[in-house]
């Protein structure tokens, strides 16, 4: 045991005045453990003393007894059970050649708290960690990042004859005249580009208890297109990008979320807010990268073993006229508002570790998002 404790010292997890303190400890509890056997063996002693008056032999018998014992060769003396003796060694340590069961339990519990006191200072992961607020556990920080190289490359011959309008660019931005001289917003079809591209997004997800749960998280991107938060370096666009400017980080999720069972066979979830897509989709329909505005509800419920029925509904708006249009008149007009409503039920049937089946079928209703030409109208 003195041993472990040099060893324990020489590797830097006892001090030295630590490990003197329980060397002496360890000597003091030998010395109280050699005096209570010293006592016990005096009373043994006594006990024997007072058997053996009782009994005692005829002179002829003890003359006898004695003379065979004589004749006898007497074993050498055994020494004490306990003997406690402190030898020094060679290079000056102490071997304790017995140490009772209570000094090593006391040797143990004080060595396991010095090793913990030096993990703690030493912020060691083994170490009881610092107590934080309950709130904080609940806060989850997630982010990524992502480079790439692009290179795309168009085949000769395609329309460039102002065919492949850009479609968003018209309905975000101002009225476009059909009948005027230029182009709209146009699609590049046939010039072949190469980029560097990177994407960041950074966000949080906090557990607000009882089933209630925000997330939030900003993205980059070198404009608000709804279906990618990819940035090419380099790109002067927007006032933002290229000769070495700043570039935009856009709020790209913020949803307040309620949640009841949270299980793969049973599950009831609330979400407002911008979102994920709640509904499950290919990229023939819905783009990975974006984003529901709007309300959506979802659930689903094992009825029989592996086989899982869902429904999802939602209402998102997609379009609210300006609050103060037209803004350079006194007479306003009422407020055109466009809508996604969408109804997908479907079924997850998992029949067994090698065979998994979902499909699901969805109705969406463009609510006033077919494009209208001007009344009156030209045509």
């Amino acid at each position: 045991m003195i041993n472990l404790i040099n060893r324990l010292v020489q590797r830097g997890v006892l001090t030295k005045e630590d490990a003197s303190e329980l060397i002496q400890q360890a000597e003091a509890d030998a010395t109280r453990a050699k005096e209570e056997a010293a006592k016990a063996n005096a009373a043994a002693a006594a006990n024997s003393e007072f058997a053996q008056s009782s009994l005692l032999p005829s002179p002829g018998e003890l003359k006898n007894a004695t003379a065979l014992s004589q004749a006898v060769p007497q074993p050498t003396p055994v020494p004490e059970e306990m003997p406690p003796a402190l030898q020094p060694g060679p290079d000056n340590t102490v071997r304790v050649t017995y140490i009772p069961e209570i000094v090593k339990n006391q040797l143990r519990e004080q060595i396991e708290q010095d090793v913990l006191r030096d993990a703690r200072r030493a912020d060691d992961k083994f170490g009881p960690q610092p107590l934080v607020p309950d709130w904080v556990n609940r806060i989850t920080l997630f982010g990524d990042i992502r480079l790439r190289y692009e290179l795309d490359n168009f085949p000769r011959g395609n329309d460039n004859t102002g065919a492949f309008p850009n479609f968003n660019a018209i309905n975000t931005g101002n009225p476009f005249d059909v009948t005027g001289t230029t182009f709209p917003p146009e699609y590049n079809v046939d010039k072949d580009r190469q980029r560097f591209r990177f994407r960041v997004r950074v966000g949080l997800n906090a557990d607000l208890g009882d089933g209630f749960s925000i997330g939030i998280r900003g993205a980059t991107g070198e404009n608000d297109s709804p279906v990618t938060e990819n940035q090419t370096l380099g790109n002067a666009n927007n006032a933002q990008g290229g000769n070495f400017q700043k570039y935009s980080v856009w709020l790209d999720r913020a949803f307040l979320k309620w949640e009841a069972g949270g299980l793969p066979e049973r599950d009831l979830t609330i979400t407002l807010g911008r979102m994920d897509n709640p509904f499950f989709s290919t990229t023939l329909i819905w783009a990975n990268d974006l984003g529901f505005d709007g309300a959506a509800i979802s659930g689903r419920y094992q009825i029989v073993r592996g086989l899982t029925p869902f429904i999802t509904a939602g209402a998102f708006p997609v379009y609210n006229t300006d609050f103060n249009f037209s803004n350079t008149l006194p007479n306003k007009f009422d407020s055109t508002d466009k809508y996604l409503y969408a109804v997908q039920g479907g079924a997850d049937w998992s029949l067994n570790h090698d065979f998994h089946l979902k499909v699901a079928g969805a109705l969406y209703d463009f609510n006033h998002i077919e494009g209208r030409l001007s009344n009156p109208s030209p045509r």
